[in-house]
């Protein structure tokens, strides 16, 4: 998983999915315990239960406004791939937005790339921004998402990669609250704050 979830309270979002409403069970200034939104609307299975990033788009638009929104703050991202042995491998990427897809790629040979062909799991972390000095609650946040990764056909100037996504989490502040929105293509939208 993307975001540590097992110490965040969940509280459920109805965005762009059928709800099941919330069973509120939270504790003061932890948030309300919720059975998520259900499954996504429009997530067709494109690889190992993935989804492309159209559709995560219909069935959560608000929320993939916001991802998208924080993915293009800056050109480098970075992305964490999986090495033959098992270990982690954490690098510099770009990202790309386009006919309904999430595209990554690298130079010919790339180790990213290598990993990538052995086992196609990643993550990656939006570009950052830093606070407004003395207003940490002006933050606008990060953006991470998991998936796997297709390459696509091989070309002479390197590696390109469609990424269907598995998760995307959207971490901000609001007041004095973390608040960490995440999207699952069998649950829909979940959002969880801790103060």
């Amino acid at each position: 998983m993307v975001e540590d979830e097992a110490q965040m309270p969940v509280v459920a979002a109805a965005e762009g999915t059928a709800g099941h409403g919330t069973a509120g069970h939270g504790t003061a200034g932890q948030g309300t315990v919720g059975q998520g939104t259900g499954p996504a609307a429009g997530a067709a299975t494109v690889s190992g239960g993935a989804v492309a990033w159209g559709h995560f788009e219909r069935a959560a638009p608000e929320l993939a406004a916001e991802v998208r929104e924080r993915f293009g703050v800056r050109k480098h991202c970075t992305m964490a791939t999986l090495r033959r042995d098992g270990s982690p491998r954490i690098s510099g990427t770009e990202v790309e937005l386009s006919d309904g897809q999430l595209w990554t790629g690298s130079m010919p040979g790339a180790q990213k790339a290598l990993d990538l062909r052995c086992d196609p799991r990643l993550a990656i972390h939006s570009p950052t921004v830093d606070p407004p000095p003395g207003d940490d609650s002006g933050w606008v946040g990060e953006a991470k998402v998991a998936g796997l990764a297709v390459e696509q056909e091989p070309r002479e100037d390197g590696h390109r990669f469609r990424i269907d996504l598995t998760e995307v989490v959207l971490t901000r502040v609001e007041g004095d609250e973390l608040v960490v929105t995440s999207w699952h293509p069998a649950r829909g939208v979940q959002e969880r704050r801790r103060r």
